[in-house]
């Protein structure tokens, strides 16, 4: 059980997050130039998050630094935002993250035959890796959430990495790679997404799902949060594949 320190650190409204972090450039184009967009997030906890000037991808600023978020996501991240407080997910996330997959795979049914290869990035608990392998799919996860990822080799008795480098895969080796709801997560998800490309084949599906920064259903602060250290509109995720190749 998380002590009340980490209470306080992460949920204790106006107070800042328990990182350092440091000032980057717009990771899509290279600006520095820069329109704060937001001081505080959903929890009215303090975090400044700006916008490129240029081209409009919203980020953290400060942002975290490789370490505190290979740290933050392998420690701290499920039981932050998913109340994951006994290590395992929780039953209301694996519900939820059933049906999900099995819309995903639903979705991708044509690319999904039997033999196809399939690479979740964000793996999670391994539910949508689940349903591909049922469809006779060779399925791999990468997932850098230790507990989650223990949970899906346990469970589902899938093939999940902690990490992957550009040289793990070689180019066009998958015929369809999923990243649900992860590239808002990353500090450096240009170069995430041209890796994934060029694991893709040619004729190869990339399906990606983000949050819609632009989306109205909720109030403006509700969008930001420590966990998202990227934010998008259609805009700014089709630049993002476009700078990929795709």
């Amino acid at each position: 059980m998380p002590s009340p320190r980490y209470f306080f650190n992460h949920f204790m409204p106006f107070t800042g997050y328990p990182y350092k972090g440091g000032p980057t450039v717009c990771n899509l184009c290279g600006s520095g130039e820069t329109v704060t967009v937001a001081e505080t997030d959903r929890r009215l906890k303090t975090l400044k998050s700006i916008a490129c000037a240029q081209c409009g991808l919203i980020r953290t600023d400060p942002m975290p630094t490789p370490d505190e978020l290979a740290h933050y996501y392998a420690h701290a991240y499920r039981a932050d935002y998913q109340l994951a407080f006994a290590g395992g997910p929780p039953r209301h996330h694996l519900n939820r993250s059933a049906r999900e997959a099995t819309f995903r795979a639903d979705l991708l049914a044509p690319k999904l035959k039997p033999g196809a290869r399939v690479l979740d990035f964000g793996s999670g608990s391994g539910e949508f890796l689940a349903a591909v392998r049922a469809r006779g799919c060779e399925a791999v996860g990468i997932e850098p959430g230790r507990d989650y990822a223990a949970y899906a080799r346990q469970h589902h008795k899938v093939e999940v990495l902690d990490d992957a480098s550009d040289e793990r895969f070689p180019p066009g080796h998958f015929d369809v790679i999923s990243t649900h709801h992860v590239l808002e997560h990353l500090r450096d998800p240009a170069v995430v997404m041209e890796r994934l490309s060029r694991w893709l084949k040619p004729d190869g599906v990339l399906y990606a799902a983000v949050p819609n920064m632009a989306a109205t259903g909720k109030p403006p602060h509700e969008r930001f949060h420590f966990a998202h250290v990227h934010g998008y509109v259609r805009e700014t995720f089709d630049l993002l594949a476009r700078r990929a190749g795709l």
